[in-house]
């Protein structure tokens, strides 16, 4: 009964919680993030081939290659295009130097790490087939570890699907006015100074602020039940005017199970609600809302 009193209330609190909102989209957009990481287990050739002045780039065309040489900045170049009569600049290349090659590699000028003391660079990347003015090309880059990314996206999904079971969850306590219904209603000896608790909006003038075990004192009007709040601030009544329907039901409150009434009616604007009252051991409270608690509607 403990455990879910304090589900109930963890619900509750989380539904109320700008903070808990907020990082429940965080962590939600982090497991998308990481499920986009799958990939075939028998895609691409992720392992990285020698590459020299002896290898070919149409040998070694969508591969990943590591290969040392110097690069040439000063021979670098963008490539051109002819659009309605305008001259458009499109990617930088960077010829690199391999010993033993007669043609220089040309290198996508993305990710280019400094050379070394010796002006030489040792890179690794992916053949990458280009165009006619470039066309083959090493674009820089490490092969993608597809065993880690599977595993993240495998724990993306399922704590993706643990969020999304989360918030189903907190959805459907506080459909139930976060009073989780733990039995069939039973007669069984109520906590001493419990009164009535409410589980419900407090309406309109109190912009639908749903409370949790709100301790009130209940009154019986000419034409209405009153349900007053018992806390000076905010001070607050829930006036049921009519009653169209009552289903009594044991709820896990602080106090233990007690005995309910999930009820809809009518309050004084003529708007149709729905809420959870909970009674201790008030015996007034028990006389004016038995009707409710035993089934019958008053």
């Amino acid at each position: 009964m403990k455990l879910l009193n304090l589900i109930s209330e963890l619900a509750y609190r989380a539904h109320h919680s700008r903070v808990a909102k907020i990082g429940f989209a965080a962590a939600l957009a982090v497991c998308i993030i990481l499920i986009t990481l799958a990939r075939a287990e028998d895609g691409e050739d992720t392992t990285v081939a020698p590459f020299d002045g002896n290898s070919s780039p149409v040998a070694h065309l969508n591969r990943y290659v590591s290969v040392a040489g110097m690069l040439l900045p000063e021979r670098a170049f963008y490539t051109q295009a002819e659009v309605g009569g305008l001259r458009l600049s499109g990617a930088r290349y960077v010829p690199l130097l391999i010993e033993g090659a007669s043609d220089p590699l040309l290198i996508l000028d993305k990710n280019l790490p400094s050379p070394g003391s010796d002006g030489t660079v040792r890179l690794v990347g992916k053949i990458q087939e280009g165009g006619a003015q470039v066309p083959y090309y090493l674009e820089v880059g490490e092969p993608p570890n597809v065993p880690l990314q599977n595993a993240l996206a495998r724990a993306g999904a399922i704590s993706g699907a643990a969020l999304l079971g989360v918030a189903l969850m907190t959805w459907l306590i506080g459909r139930a006015e976060y009073a989780i219904a733990v039995g069939r209603p039973a007669v069984s000896p109520a906590p001493a100074g419990v009164g009535a608790l409410w589980f419900g909006s407090l309406g309109a003038a109190f912009g639908y602020m749903t409370v949790r075990q709100a301790p009130v004192t209940v009154t019986k009007a000419r034409n209405e039940i009153r349900l007053e709040s018992c806390a000076s601030r905010p001070s607050w009544a829930i006036h049921i005017r009519e009653i169209h329907s009552a289903r009594p039901v044991r709820v896990a409150t602080s106090y233990g199970p007690l005995l309910a009434a999930r009820i809809e009616f009518q309050d004084e604007r003529g708007l149709l609600r729905r809420g959870t009252i909970a009674v201790g051991g008030d015996p007034h409270a028990h006389n004016l809302l038995h009707p409710w608690l035993s089934g019958q509607i008053s």
